[in-house]
């Protein structure tokens, strides 16, 4: 088997590949063919991606680096880390000049944080595993479509990510060896987690670490962690930027923020992301793509090899005797499990919120597919696993039929180039089945994997280039541009009636207003200049409204396809 040039077989020469600056190298390239096209050319997403980068934009304009804002409203559900480095990158790109920035230098710590992610998850794995399987769960975890959509979106998501794997990976190695060191590392890389996302990165690890010592029967690795001094790195990273803030806003205010976005959303749904119990684990099998095929398969071997059972009796006479088998499994099921089961237990579920845990279940899953044992494929083969190998199968398809789409909408709307990218898409896509099918038949799981990396990837880079110049997406980009063309200065108000997305205020740098329909005449009167956008069967309607550019298209925030217009009243 090979991934990405570098022989995955059992031999000296492999390991130090895959150990070495080729496997480096290897995962550089993977991570930039994934995730660079369509990173420049992609409009801002609504709704958080618009959120995050004009909270930045405003950091620069304004010169308050301590309140986030949103034009005039404070955006505190978020610690400031994460506007700083976008902020940072911004000024970076532009060399000072915050007028000529564009949304792809906010993406820029996304990008960042995901090959920092994937690099980590391969150092993490390399001191754990065969060098081979470290790079294979690196690259796994690298063409993830979760991740490789993450990695272009100027979000949290990705930062979080990086800090946390190497929080775990620093962990890891305090447990083998503490040093003073390490553990510095440990909980500085904790308190940045927590200066990006809030308790997220402390969660996942705290339950880890309590995993891992009830199965030791032993709170000894807690006390090498020296949590007091944990608990003066982390309050030294975050407690002076509390501080500023609450003088700002005042404690008690920002307090009932963190209420709610911690406890608030585990017990309600927030702004309707509910879902049932075992969402993540059914969302995994496409967002984990095609690393889905062996995480149940990982786990198993992990749970067999990393915790050993014993004792006879009853339920807790067995639990009493469970012990640490193999370390390395017993550690990333202890990282994985408990954390993932607290994601299905709260109310508010999105997709995303299980990536931090995805480079330990990526490890599992490459180690799975890499053990060649006739008893471990004999009695992987007699799970029953059929029917959830046909499911995954399917989920490599519709990832084919969502490349194809796009290369289908790309051509009707006269790009000739959508018609080679349908076609790269379903002969992937038939290919996919065809063989998929054959290799079911035989059981080869590995040959299937394979496969499915192929696919993965193509489908990934096809996507990427091709999502971006589908106009029918991107409603209020085209909106924007128009509003630019008639307004070259800059110098007019632009109001969205009935159609507001965060995007709008970034594109217009902030003079967009959301008007509706109620207050329109009051708005025009107060704003004589202003262009208007209109819904079409609103502008049909309204008198004195000259139309000076027409979009249709989908609100996919809303799921709404319509026509909108862009014009301005008349006062005649």
């Amino acid at each position: 088997m090979t991934a990405g040039g570098l022989s995955l077989r059992r031999s000296a020469p492999a390991r130090a590949k895959a150990a070495g600056w080729r496997g480096l190298l290897g995962l550089l390239a993977l991570c930039l063919a994934v995730y660079l096209p369509g990173f420049f050319a992609m409009p801002p997403v609504d709704r958080d991606e618009s959120r995050f980068a004009q909270a930045s934009r405003q950091m620069v304009e304004s010169g308050d680096y301590v309140v986030p804002r949103v034009r005039d409203v404070p955006r505190l559900n978020k610690p400031p880390m994460i506007y700083w480095l976008q902020s940072l990158a911004a000024q970076l790109c532009t060399f000072g000049d915050i007028s000529a920035d564009a949304i792809w230098m906010y993406r820029v710590p996304s990008l960042l944080g995901a090959i920092a992610t994937v690099l980590l998850t391969w150092r993490m794995g390399c001191s754990m595993f065969d060098p081979r399987a470290a790079w294979l769960g690196a690259a796994l975890y690298a063409i993830c479509p979760v991740v490789a959509w993450e990695a272009r979106q100027a979000r949290a998501d990705m930062v979080l990510s990086a800090f946390t794997i190497a929080a775990i990976w620093l962990l890891w190695e305090v447990i083998r060896r503490p040093t003073w060191g390490r553990v510095t590392a440990l909980w500085i890389a904790i308190g940045f987690g927590v200066l990006v996302k809030g308790p997220v990165a402390p969660m996942i690890l705290g339950l880890g670490l309590l995993a891992w010592c009830v199965i030791r029967r032993s709170g000894r690795d807690v006390f090498r962690t020296r949590p007091w001094l944990g608990v003066l790195i982390v309050a030294a990273i975050v407690g002076p930027w509390a501080v500023l803030l609450a003088q700002q806003v005042g404690w008690r205010p920002y307090l009932e923020i963190i209420q709610r976005e911690t406890i608030g959303r585990s017990l309600e749904p927030a702004e309707g992301h509910s879902g049932f119990p075992g969402f993540h684990v059914l969302a995994a099998l496409i967002l984990m793509f095609p690393a889905s095929l062996w995480v149940g398969g990982g786990i198993w071997r992990a749970v067999s090899l990393g915790i050993r059972g014993g004792g006879g009796g009853g339920f807790w006479n067995r639990m009493r005797a469970v012990r640490v088998g193999r370390p390395a499994e017993c550690f990333l099921l202890c990282i994985a499990l408990p954390a993932w089961i607290v994601f299905e237990a709260i109310s508010t579920r999105l997709p995303h919120y299980t990536m931090p845990l995805y480079p330990a279940v990526a490890l599992l899953a490459a180690r799975a597919a890499l053990t060649d044992t006739p008893r471990f494929r004999d009695r992987l083969r007699g799970v029953g696993i059929a029917c959830g190998v046909r499911a995954w199968v399917v989920c490599g398809l519709v990832l084919a039929a969502a490349a194809a789409f796009l290369g289908w909408l790309a051509a009707d709307q006269g790009l000739v180039w959508g018609w080679a990218v349908l076609a790269i898409a379903a002969a992937a896509a038939l290919q996919f089945a065809i063989e998929g099918s054959a290799i079911i038949t035989q059981r080869d799981y590995r040959l299937l994997l394979e496969r499915a990396i192929r696919v993965g990837i193509v489908c990934l880079v096809l996507i990427g280039l091709t999502l971006p110049r589908v106009d029918r997406v991107w409603v209020v980009s085209r909106l924007a541009l128009a509003a630019e063309v008639v307004d070259p200065r800059d110098s007019r108000p632009v109001a969205f009636v009935m159609l507001h997305e965060d995007s709008s205020v970034f594109l217009t740098r902030g003079r967009a207003a959301w008007i509706d329909e109620r207050n329109l005449s009051e708005y025009v009167a107060s704003n004589p200049d202003a262009l208007v956008v209109l819904p079409a069967a609103m502008a049909e309607q309204v008198g004195n409204f000259r139309v000076l550019a027409a979009v249709r298209g989908v609100n996919y925030s809303k799921g709404e396809w319509g026509e909108w217009r862009l014009g301005e009243f008349t006062h005649e």
